[in-house]
């Protein structure tokens, strides 16, 4: 029998509860961001396709946090740190990936508030949300759970 209590469990780890602590917190402040951007440019919070964006973000973390977290928390950080040995043009184009995320947002809220597309029809705006939820918040957090080497 072994009664070494030593060793912890990788969600017991003062490290990985920060780094986790520290993901919540961003993906929360993202979520909140994400709204502050789309309904300052739409000029309005009556938006229900604007709530459903927010709402999707959300689903998606909650949906990580419940399956990712505790079975491969290290494997969640891994994805949010920047790799040693990281080549300049790579941080450079997530910069630019990171900007044009901002302004996807800003044109998505200033559209619907000067109404620059044609309206598109409700059965297309549900199947969209559709396809986003099946992507972001089961295909990809199914893969990110099932998978070690996801990062």
């Amino acid at each position: 029998m072994n009664s070494n209590t030593s060793v912890e469990k990788p969600n017991e780890r003062p490290d990985v509860r920060s780094g986790v602590t520290r993901w919540l917190i961003r993906e929360i402040l993202g979520s909140l961001f994400t709204a502050a951007i789309l309904f300052g440019a739409a000029g309005r919070l009556d938006w229900v396709m604007g709530w459903v964006v927010v709402g999707v973000y959300l689903v998606w973390t909650i949906a990580t946090a419940l399956t990712v977290i505790p079975t491969n928390p290290e494997m969640l950080l891994e994805r949010t740190r920047p790799k040693e040995g990281t080549k300049r043009w790579d941080v450079v184009l997530l910069g630019i990936v990171g900007v044009a995320e901002i302004a996807k947002y800003v044109v998505a809220g200033l559209d619907q508030r000067w109404g620059w597309s044609p309206q598109m029809p409700l059965a297309l705006q549900l199947a969209g949300v559709v396809v986003a939820v099946l992507a972001y918040d089961v295909i990809i957090v199914w893969a990110m759970a099932v998978n070690a080497f996801f990062a």
